[in-house]
């Protein structure tokens, strides 16, 4: 069975593919080419980004890099609703397909990221309790080594 990582892994980079087969029918449609730069960079971007997060070596880079990812691919369906919206381009199969999966996969990736995020600060929460109560362990050795016998001060 194939691992999450490595599905999405996979469907990131083949929209990062058709991103770039889009770019270059854009250009020869001779829309603008700054428009044409953000969407190829968010759009390759998205797929690096949730790529590093696969490879993270802890639970607070995965989550980092999964941040960096939705902001890249939530940016990559600005300027496909851009072109769209400004009549630049019509709403053919391409655009439609890449509408739709970069919505679907920034949705996909946010729900895990809000889930890894929730187990974090729950790792945080039951950690910072551990350590309250070790401090407190700490303070009564601390009270009984400083006077070892509290009945009599």
């Amino acid at each position: 069975m194939v691992s999450f990582n490595e599905k999405y892994k996979e469907r990131t980079y083949k929209l990062a593919v058709e991103i770039v087969k889009y770019c270059v029918t854009l250009k020869e449609q001779k829309v603008p080419y700054p428009i044409i730069d953000q969407l190829l960079r968010s759009g390759t971007s998205f797929a690096a980004n949730f790529r590093a997060a696969s490879e993270a070596r802890s639970d607070k880079e995965y989550f980092a890099k999964l941040c960096i990812a939705i902001e890249e691919g939530d940016e990559s369906l600005m300027w496909i609703n851009l072109l769209a919206d400004t009549e630049i381009v019509s709403k053919n199969d391409a655009y439609s397909f890449l509408f739709s999966e970069t919505e679907e996969l920034v949705k996909i990736i946010s729900t895990v990221k809000r889930k890894v995020g929730e187990r974090l600060e729950n790792n945080y929460y039951s950690n910072k309790k551990t350590n309250n109560i070790m401090n407190e362990i700490d303070e009564m050795i601390y009270d009984n080594f400083k006077n070892p016998n509290p009945d009599n001060p």
